[in-house]
């Protein structure tokens, strides 16, 4: 409601204005109520005054408008565009409001509608009433005809009144828009080099719809087969400090020529010697996983950040980049030198080693933890796991059995032990483990331990479901792809595993020795295709 009444503030404003120009008569004593009503925020107050005045004057027209504004806000057009139909009809001069701003407020009630022919019919009127010297109403009114033209697939009518907006003397509001439109309308109708001209010239001028001059240029260049003009507008994007870029959109671009994207990218950062778009580097680093890249500029900000963040930011991109002895020795120091988050921080070095295969290293790091934070339930079963990893199934199942007991929610020892279960031929313990999964809060448990139980009863279909509901909401994360390597070679399909673990290695898992170790991957393990997908990836370790 606050919007609305808003916009009702400034428009009637804007009309008393012209009022006082033309030496009409001072607005009612009601109708000054409700707009400082309006203004106070005091709008329940302000839409009694508005219904008071109705029932005594129920044709009046700047009232009806005030009304209108409250159908709007509460989504009931039809009773709005009455309100507009009525106060047109008995439309004086005597009103504050005039006959082309109704019509052009019911020609946007007609357009939220999708009744494009009933708004055109208002805006060709609205124009005709319109003062010439009220630009900027003519300004909203040709832009409200040209979407109408636009959604009609009229086309050459729509850019008609698009340039007359972009060529107005004083429609400096509405030029920003007006361009922003007409490259969504050159994107439409495949006139890719106008867009490209109107698109560049929205960005030139600084204006608030660079996002979509960016997206624009981006889509005009793919639809070209130009991949890497379109990369090259996609960091221009990303370095655009004013431009809110969503992650998998730029990364989806970046992928079009991975090779070239990591190419470009260096050749931006030797160029930029002072270092001006470091940040918007490091983001596009990020999104073509370039982490060796990324360590080398977070070093170059080290004077920047305080010591503490910097460790944190080097050893996780330490960890993205397969770079593990460094992730440690940086988490290490943090362990050494801020013993206030000292038990996060050891946890997390036993998370690196359980990635490096050093299972007895992350053990010790586990129970220094447990030292600190006892009620830690998901460390009595990541204990569990390391034990399982080195054979010790029975140091194993005693962590899932404690974690368990401690919290009868943690899903990942409930799947763990009903995998131990599955192994030694429980087949009625293992069940029951995993149907207790499906009964937990999916929002509290997570998708993944639900798919890998639907997987271990059996039941194929529903996981397959679900895990490509997972992999569509991170498309370009190798989580989602290497839980469905791992699902499919438990399914005993060999060829969809192995096509998962390539695309969780091409967007940048590392952990050669995970891989190497993880039980859900025996299955393919010791074919030749795996072996050499292994080199492939991992040859410079080897």
């Amino acid at each position: 409601m606050k919007r609305v009444l808003l916009l009702m503030v400034v428009v009637l404003m804007s009309a008393t204005i012209n009022c006082s120009a033309q030496s009409r008569r001072e607005c009612a004593k009601q109708r000054d109520r409700v707009i400082q009503l309006g203004e106070e925020g005091r709008y329940e107050e302000a839409e009694i005054v508005i219904d008071s005045m109705l029932n005594i004057y129920p044709q009046n027209a700047d009232m009806l408008h005030f009304k209108a504004l409250y159908f709007i806000d509460n989504d009931d057009i039809a009773s709005a565009i009455e309100c507009y139909n009525i106060a047109l009809d008995n439309l004086t001069r005597k009103n504050c409001i005039n006959r082309a701003l109704l019509l052009y407020f019911r020609a946007m009630l007609h357009k939220s509608q999708m009744d494009y022919d009933s708004a055109v019919r208002d805006c060709i009127q609205a124009i005709a009433h319109n003062k010439k010297s009220n630009v900027w109403l003519l300004c909203y009114i040709l832009q409200t005809r040209a979407e109408c033209y636009y959604y009609m697939g009229k086309y050459d009518m729509a850019e008609s009144d698009l340039m007359q907006i972009v060529y107005m003397e004083d429609a400096t509001e509405g030029v920003d828009y007006a361009l922003s439109c007409l490259c969504d309308l050159y994107l439409e109708v495949g006139d890719y080099e106008s867009m490209i001209e109107y698109a560049e010239l929205v960005i030139q001028r600084g204006s608030e719809y660079k996002s979509n001059a960016y997206a624009s240029l981006i889509m005009a260049n793919l639809f070209l087969d130009d991949k890497h003009t379109a990369i090259d507008y996609a960091m221009d994007m990303v370095l655009d400090p004013d431009v809110e870029v969503n992650e998998n959109t730029a990364r989806g671009i970046f992928l079009e020529d991975l090779t070239y994207a990591r190419s470009a990218i260096h050749k931006r950062i030797e160029s930029d010697t002072e270092n001006k778009y470091i940040y918007g580097h490091l983001e596009i680093c990020k999104y073509v996983m370039d982490y060796d890249t990324m360590l080398i500029l977070l070093t170059q900000l080290e004077d920047v950040y305080e010591r503490e963040p910097m460790l944190r930011l080097l050893a996780n991109c330490s960890i993205e980049a397969g770079r593990y002895e460094q992730a440690v020795t940086y988490i290490t120091e943090l362990i050494d030198a801020y013993s206030d988050h000292e038990y996060g921080y050891i946890m997390s070095r036993g998370d690196i080693y359980r990635y490096m295969g050093e299972y007895e290293k992350a053990i010790a790091d586990i129970q220094h933890y447990m030292s600190l934070c006892p009620d830690d339930a998901y460390a009595y079963y990541t204990m569990g796991w390391c034990y399982q990893m080195m054979g010790d199934d029975a140091k194993a199942m005693e962590g899932y059995n404690k974690a368990i007991s401690m919290d009868d929610t943690l899903s990942e020892s409930y799947l763990s032990r009903g995998k131990y279960y599955l192994k030694v031929g429980d087949k009625e313990s293992a069940k029951r483990d995993f149907e207790r999964i499906l009964q937990l809060d999916v929002e509290e448990c997570g998708v993944l331990p639900r798919i890998y139980a639907l997987t271990l009863l059996g039941r194929n279909e529903e996981a397959l479901e679900h895990l490509d509901e997972m992999i569509k909401t991170m498309p370009y994360s190798y989580t989602g792809y290497y839980q469905a390597a791992c699902i499919y070679a438990l399914m005993g399909d060999v060829n969809q595993s192995l096509d998962n673990l390539r695309m969780a290695l091409y967007y940048g898992f590392k952990s050669k020795e995970y891989i190497c170790n993880d039980p859900d991957l025996d299955s393919i393990r010791h074919i030749d295709a795996f072996k050499s997908l292994m080199d492939e990836f991992f040859r410079e370790v080897l």
